[in-house]
């Protein structure tokens, strides 16, 4: 998979918690259009928009953003 997409980018689709774009399938419609666009992944944040846009095609890259007592680690802390 590092030769796939070595050299190429990896578009960060990612939604605020108030954004329209936090719907699964609205983040589906953005990493398709990344992909369209040329992008070789996708950086994707949560568990449910990973599930939701498996089907695209793209290699993901998933994270998770929280605060965790203790650490100042906040994208994907444990």
């Amino acid at each position: 998979m590092l030769e796939t997409i070595r050299g190429g980018l990896i578009a960060s689709c990612q939604a605020a918690p108030i954004s329209p774009f936090r719907d699964p399938e609205a983040m589906r419609t953005m990493v398709e259009a990344v992909r369209v666009g040329g992008a070789v992944a996708a950086r994707v944040e949560s568990v449910i928009h990973v599930r939701a846009v498996q089907q695209v095609g793209l290699p993901i890259v998933g994270l998770v953003k929280r605060t965790s007592e203790g650490s100042e680690v906040y994208i994907t802390p444990t």
